[in-house]
């Protein structure tokens, strides 16, 4: 086995080689400008988007205890970003440019689509799709008359549901393992906080009162925190929390941006996209 994959392999199933004990360890090594990984159901790969060059985003797929990243859709000619999963199916969603400022949300299940979910006319696009645990519905969030909102879906596509319907944007959304709770991230009140609700958009509880933005909320797998990136410090960082929004701890503490977390199935470690040095990259994070 390539020394370099090795030492990712051990670091990230808890071996001596690799880092450091707390050190965060590299899984990718190109720089280029990276968002929005996510675990795979079977625990063992993540998906990412790659700003592979100018004029295209791809969604890219690897092994979660390193390797080399392949193409998820090779036959992908238009941008695909904001990757969903659902942690107990093959389920999974994405954002999918149909043109010049039209986005749509694709599902689809072992690959096969089963749906896509179109937007409006015109200048038109969804976003920030998520995925329950068991693949059972899809949320997506869309703009409508200066205000974004929240709105599920069966995988098939059928049965929309509004679940917010406040000031400002609603955006990140994502459920909790057993699809009760819906955390996302609202500026219902100017700046982005955290809040929580019912899947079904009831009892919404804010969780976040910080003077600068917090946003991209994340479940742990058992459902217990949230990591998510705030500004509060003055660049970007990583913090969990209590689902509840008690014990909020720093991740991460440098100078350049930490972002887009995504939780290791232990629930001892972030996957993020780290800047260092003007590469962005991602890392396995501990949180021990």
């Amino acid at each position: 086995m390539n020394p370099r994959v090795l030492g990712l392999a051990l670091a990230v199933t808890g071996g001596s080689i690799g880092a450091a004990a707390g050190e965060p360890v590299r899984l990718t090594f190109d720089g280029r400008q990276k968002f929005s990984p996510v675990v795979c159901n079977d625990g063992d790969n993540l998906v990412y988007v790659d700003f592979e060059r100018p004029n295209l985003y791809r969604l890219k797929r690897m092994p979660l205890a390193g390797g080399d990243p392949v193409d998820l859709h090779p036959e992908a000619t238009t941008f695909e970003f904001e990757p969903a999963w659902a942690r107990q199916a093959p389920v999974y969603a994405y954002a999918h440019a149909r043109g010049t400022l039209s986005i749509s949300v694709i599902i689809r299940r072992d690959g096969q689509q089963l749906a896509e979910i179109l937007p409006g006319g015109g200048f038109d696009g969804l976003r920030s799709p998520a995925v329950s645990a068991d693949g059972a519905r899809v949320l997506y969030c869309h703009a409508e008359r200066g205000r974004q909102q929240i709105f599920s879906v069966a995988p098939d596509g059928s049965g929309p549901v509004s679940l917010t319907d406040s000031a400002g944007n609603n955006n990140w959304p994502d459920f909790d393992c057993e699809g009760r709770q819906i955390v996302f991230a609202s500026s219902r009140t100017d700046d982005y906080e955290i809040y929580v609700m019912d899947a079904e958009g009831k009892n919404v509880r804010r969780l976040t009162d910080s003077p600068l933005q917090d946003i991209r909320p994340r479940f742990s797998p058992d459902g217990l925190q949230i990591a998510f990136t705030s500004h509060r410090d003055g660049n970007p960082e990583l913090y969990v929390m209590q689902s509840d929004g008690g014990d909020v701890r720093r991740v991460t503490s440098r100078e350049e941006r930490d972002d887009y977390a995504a939780w290791h199935p232990s629930g001892r470690q972030l996957v993020a996209v780290c800047e260092r040095d003007g590469e962005h990259d991602l890392y396995l994070l501990d949180l021990d």
